[in-house]
């Protein structure tokens, strides 16, 4: 019994391990027994390699701990590729021949992929997953070892699909990628685990490569992709989360668009947008982001411009331009200072062409004038118009756009409104406005130089800025307007202010009882003294009633009121405003009808001026009415019978000036009433 179980022990110890070093035995599919050396299909243990003959392809899920291609490897199946697990210390993929992957997303290496002078890679579509396995230092693919190398690659084709880049290296030493490649490949850098080190996705400092597009999925907002200077992106940027980190003084070269998936993201470092057609700087469609920030430096460097479609801030750096526009659309730009290599050529445009008004804001203003390079770009309203304002602080936000806001009729104006808003700050500033010749209403130029003033738009009407001058300046077709003090922000425009001292706006009059209350208003006042008030009862004769002085000098809608109290009779009234050196003008008569409670006809208007309508309204009468009408001759012009409670409306303009009497005669009542034509 015991030489039974020693025997039986024996043969137990001696059965055939599988071996963990397996080779290729000819082309073929890896599931195949027939594929390997001792037709051993290689399993998730096994350190593989195909021979630089043998061309291996993938039918079903396959595995092993490590592999190296001296053959042709291909995945183009929608099956699971797995190289190493999570917990090994080291897997890698050494190509020395080609490498091929299409279609399918099951591809994962838990480890490094490099690739070795002769060899080749080609991707068109699918997925390639390399996983740093980064968990601890002992399990970490090795120090200083690339994820991806692909420095010495002799054929590289990767035109299409995505390489996934996970969990980089534990030590701050290695690096992501490595190679100066053009990636037609899209690269996500992505950790779905806890990061170890911020600073943990690099891109090779010395060879850089140029990328179609990335993404950048962390979990995290620690989480740091670091791209040097001199990195190229020929596609867009998707940075979902973390921290895409340009540490070198050579800005990161963008080509397409940058998109911000998150509030928390930023861009940190220099980032030059020098694409050749339209770059968008803007929030992800996959996400709710309103912001984006950058960190440093933004660098405008494409001649057909660069369009902001969420509201960015520039944090630390400066927005800079070599050529090209920055289209701010609907969104804010903030800035901490102003922009540098601004021109009239290379600005911020506010308005552009789908007339999308967005805002320049400048933060933290010192003592000095800080300039805000702004225009429009909209057809033939392409026009360089910056504001400059000299503040001691505070922050503010400008844009610019065609006037748009109730202007004053009688006055000159320019065809651009400045819309230029303090924040927070202190309550006043010197603003200067820069407009160009080609932005000026006809007449403007003509009295640019001493009466051209800055106004203000209070919802209601313009308010001039200053009764003074300030400065003017003009060289060439290019003008600027100082002007010192300004405490009310939002529109503004330039008038020509010496057309008129004095703009009459509305003049009314209504009766209460005996009572007639009458309102005016002037839409602009430069030493104006007052208003007499004057009374006829014929039209022809004015007496003055009344003195109202006026309220000062203003451009802004300023209301008096005066009551008439012996209003008894249909009567005439007109405004006489006497400037401050005794000259004088008049306003328009208006009539105000007395109406008799107790008569059956109201005939109005009964001085007739700029009207040519003469109204003969019966009252609460159900007899029809005779009507006749004698010129001051007492010859007959007009005779008609009125129906009742019909109003009848007489045509008066060939009536000559003089008096008429119109005769209204219902068969129980006759009525008189004197109108004169003037």
């Amino acid at each position: 019994m015991n030489k039974f179980l020693f025997f039986t022990v024996f043969v137990v110890f001696f059965t055939p391990l599988r071996a963990t070093s397996i080779v290729s035995n000819q082309t073929g599919d890896w599931n195949s027994m027939s594929t390997w050396v001792g037709s051993v299909v290689p399993t998730s243990g096994d350190v593989v390699t195909i021979a630089a003959t043998h061309s291996i392809t993938v039918t079903s899920d396959i595995s092993c701990a490590a592999l190296t291609i001296n053959g042709t490897f291909t995945y183009n199946t929608f099956n699971n590729v797995t190289i190493g697990s999570f917990s090994n210390r080291f897997s890698p993929v050494i190509v020395n021949g080609t490498f091929n992957v299409s279609t399918g997303y099951g591809f994962k290496i838990y480890g490094n992929l490099m690739f070795n002078t002769g060899s080749t890679f080609n991707m068109t579509s699918g997925g390639l997953n390399i996983n740093g396995t980064t968990n601890a230092a002992v399990t970490s693919v090795a120090s200083g070892t690339a994820l991806l190398d692909v420095s010495n690659v002799t054929g590289f084709n990767a035109t299409g699909g995505t390489i996934f880049i996970e969990n980089p290296h534990f030590d701050a030493s290695s690096v992501c990628i490595k190679g100066a490649k053009t990636f037609g490949t899209t690269i996500s850098f992505g950790n779905y685990g806890a990061p170890i080190v911020s600073n943990n996705y690099v891109i090779s400092t010395t060879q850089t490569p140029s990328f179609n597009q990335i993404e950048l999925t962390y979990n995290s907002t620690t989480v740091r992709t670091v791209l040097t200077g001199g990195t190229v992106i020929t596609g867009s940027i998707n940075l979902i989360n973390g921290i895409l980190w340009n540490p070198s003084a050579t800005p990161l070269s963008i080509k397409a668009d940058f998109d911000f998936g998150t509030n928390t993201a930023v861009a940190l470092g220099k980032f030059e947008f020098n694409g050749s057609s339209q770059q968008n700087i803007a929030a992800s469609y996959l996400s709710g982001a309103t912001q984006g920030t950058f960190d440093g430096d933004l660098i405008v460097n494409n001649p057909e411009r660069v369009k902001i479609k969420t509201n960015i801030e520039i944090k630390t750096g400066d927005l800079i331009f070599t050529q090209g526009k920055l289209d701010v659309e609907t969104k804010t730009l903030s800035l901490r200072r102003a922009p540098l290599n601004y021109s009239s050529s290379n600005y911020v445009v506010t308005y552009n062409l789908y007339s999308e008004v967005g805002f320049l804001l400048i933060a933290n203003l010192t003592a000095g004038n800080t300039v805000f390079p702004v225009g429009t770009e909209n057809g033939a309203l392409n026009t360089y118009t910056p504001v400059t304002i000299n503040a001691a602080s505070g922050n503010f936000k400008v844009s610019v756009k065609p006037f748009t806001s109730l202007p004053v009729a009688s006055f000159d104006k320019l065809n651009v409104e400045w819309n230029i808003e303090r924040v927070f700050g202190p309550v006043s500033a010197d603003v200067t406005v820069q407009w160009n010749t080609a932005n000026e209403e006809a007449a403007f130029g003509a009295n640019r130089g001493s009466s051209c003033r800055l106004f203000h738009y209070n919802g209601a009407s313009w308010d001039m800025q200053s009764l003074t001058g300030g400065t003017t300046s003009t060289v060439g077709t290019v003008h600027t307007k100082t002007t010192p003090n300004i405490t009310d922000f939002s529109p503004f425009t330039m008038f020509i202010s010496a057309i008129l001292p004095l703009e009459f706006g509305d003049f009314t009059a209504k009766s209460d009882k005996n009572h007639a209350k009458l309102t005016w208003n002037t839409l602009t006042e430069t030493d104006n003294d007052g208003f007499e008030i004057e009374k006829s009862t014929d039209g022809k004769l004015f007496l003055t009633l009344g003195f109202e002085k006026s309220k000062g000098n203003a451009i802004r809608k300023t209301t008096y009121f005066y009551d008439d109290n012996a209003f008894t009779e249909t009567a005439y009234y007109r405004l006489k405003q006497i400037d401050k050196n005794g000259k004088s003008s008049f306003s328009k008569i208006i009539t105000l009808v007395f109406e008799d409670k107790n008569t059956f006809v109201k005939v109005y208007p009964t001085f007739i001026t700029n009207e040519n309508i003469l109204t003969i309204e019966p009252l609460n009468t159900s007899n029809d009415a005779d009507i006749t009408i004698f010129d001051m001759n007492g010859q007959l012009i007009y005779h008609k019978t009125l129906s009742s409670n019909t109003p009848q409306m007489l045509g008066t303009s060939a009536w000559k000036r003089g008096l008429y009497i119109v005769k209204i005669n219902n068969g129980k009542e006759i009525k008189a009433v004197k109108v004169i034509k003037n």
